[in-house]
C-alpha cells in the first residue's frame, strides 16, 4: 500500500485481491442491462463513454433487493475501511462507519477522458474510491489519472519533494482511495476499454469521529 500526504491531503493506491476484484468485474459483466445509464452532470466526456449506476443521490438504490451486490460492497467497504486504519487517517478514538452514498462503473473507449472536478461539490467528510477493472496498454499519459493536492508550506508532508501534482497509471485491479475534496480526473484514453468501478462513502459516526485531513 502507498500513502501520498501533501500538506493536509492525502490518497491512497494500492492493489485489490484477485478474487474480490474478479467478483466485482463479473457482477459488472453481468448486470449491466439492468443499471440506469447517464452521465448528465458529471464528468464523464466522449460519445465513446458511457456511464451506468447502481447508486445515484437521489434515486432508488440498485442494491436495495440484490444480496450478491451487497455481499460484494460489504466485502469492498470493508477493505477500503481497513487501509484507512492502516494508513492512520482514522483517528484512533474513532467509531467511524463507511455508508455508500453513491456508485457506479464507467466504460470508456478511444477518446474519452474526464474534465477535472471534485466529489460532492469538494466538501469535506466523505471518501472516494475508483478501482480499475479494465485498462488499455499505454506508455504514455493518455490512459492516466491525475489528483491534484493543495499545497501549503506551513504544513509538515511525509514526502518533502513531494509534487503537488500526481499521475498514476492505471492498472487491472489498482484501487485510489481520496477525499471528495481533491480535484482529479483523466486524460483521453488510447484503444481499448478503460472500466471503472467508483464509489462514493459518507462518514458515518459519532459526535467526536471525524477523517484526518490534517
Amino acid at each position: 500500500m502507498k500513502i501520498i500526504e501533501y500538506s493536509n491531503n492525502w490518497f491512497i493506491e494500492d492493489q485489490l485481491d484477485d478474487e474480490l476484484l474478479n467478483d466485482i468485474k463479473n457482477f459488472c459483466d453481468n448486470n449491466l442491462e439492468f443499471l440506469y445509464a447517464d452521465k448528465e452532470d458529471y464528468s464523464t466526456t466522449g460519445d465513446n463513454a458511457e456511464q451506468y449506476w447502481f447508486q445515484k443521490n437521489g434515486e432508488k438504490p440498485f442494491y436495495y433487493k440484490n444480496k450478491e451486490y451487497e455481499e460484494i460492497e460489504k466485502r469492498f467497504r470493508e477493505g477500503i475501511y481497513g487501509r484507512l486504519k492502516a494508513a492512520s487517517l482514522l483517528k484512533s478514538d474513532d467509531n467511524i462507519q463507511l455508508r455508500q452514498a453513491t456508485a457506479w462503473t464507467v466504460i470508456g473507449e478511444e477518446g474519452s477522458y474526464h474534465t477535472i472536478h471534485t466529489h460532492d461539490d469538494g466538501l469535506t467528510g466523505g471518501i472516494s474510491v475508483v478501482l480499475y477493472l479494465n485498462v488499455p496498454d499505454s506508455k504514455d499519459f493518455s490512459n492516466s489519472i491525475f489528483l491534484i493536492l493543495h499545497s501549503d508550506p506551513s504544513n509538515h508532508f511525509i514526502e518533502r519533494r513531494c509534487p503537488s501534482i500526481h499521475h498514476i497509471k492505471p492498472e487491472v485491479g489498482k484501487v485510489l482511495i481520496f477525499p471528495y475534496n481533491i480535484p482529479h480526473g483523466t486524460y483521453p484514453q488510447t484503444k481499448g476499454i478503460r472500466q471503472t468501478f467508483n464509489v462514493d462513502y459518507e462518514l458515518y459516526k459519532n459526535k467526536k469521529s471525524s477523517i484526518n485531513y490534517s
